[in-house]
């Protein structure tokens, strides 16, 4: 009888440990911080870089590392509308044919975790209109 006792506390020693360890790793996920971070580079003449930013997110709060001029509007705006960044372009798209100048922008990093590589131009009135749709990242809103 004392052989399946002992065997009984092993089991439940394991089974606390277990359930420890499970709680110690969600209290971890939580407190983690930044879920969104991006690097944001702008090149106003097309070539030479004018502007770099980070933005870094904890859902809709910026963290104080962040670079990018008002970067909590940034953090919301990326929480209600992510696809800014996450939507392919379709290469087949009809657009105008209006040149906006030759501005482009890289967005890269990581998006509520996911890995994010976009780029903006205004090279037609399709990108025209994606990049002012981003505008709230490009920092660029009176272009």
């Amino acid at each position: 009888m004392g052989t399946a006792r002992g065997f009984h506390l092993i089991l439940t020693g394991i089974a606390v440990s277990s359930m420890s360890l499970v709680l110690a790793s969600c209290a971890t996920s939580i407190g983690q911080g930044p879920q969104t971070r991006l690097e944001i580079i702008i090149r106003d003449n097309g070539a030479e870089i004018s502007q770099q930013y980070s933005l870094e997110c904890a859902g809709e709060q910026a963290a104080d590392s962040s670079t990018l001029p008002d970067a909590s509007k940034a953090c919301l705006q990326l929480e209600l509308e992510p696809s800014v960044i996450t939507r392919k372009v379709d290469p087949h798209e009809i657009c105008t044919e209006i040149y906006g100048g030759p501005q482009r922008a890289e967005v890269s990093g990581a998006l509520h975790g996911d890995p994010v590589n976009a780029s903006f131009s205004r090279h037609n009135g399709c990108a025209i209109d994606r990049w002012d749709t981003a505008s709230f990242l490009l920092g660029s809103e009176n272009l």
